[in-house]
């Protein structure tokens, strides 16, 4: 389902949200999955709790990558 979004996501007259449970990661792993989110994702929305989320654009971060 998610590669068909991805794929035909400009066919769609909508917005679509995926949602990842990150402390299911395995530890060893977190990083690099999480490094390969942001590249993969236009926006992300980080919530700890309900009540407590930041939302950001992961262009933003492109600048920290290109140093490393």
């Amino acid at each position: 389902m998610k590669k068909t979004g991805h794929q035909h996501f400009n066919e769609f007259d909508c917005s679509q949200i995926c949602y990842y449970d990150i402390s299911k990661i395995e530890t060893a792993m977190r990083i690099k999955w999480i490094r390969g989110l942001l590249k993969n994702h236009d926006y992300v929305i980080y919530a700890s709790t309900p009540n407590k989320a930041v939302g950001f654009e992961t262009t933003l971060l492109e600048d920290d990558e290109d140093e490393r």
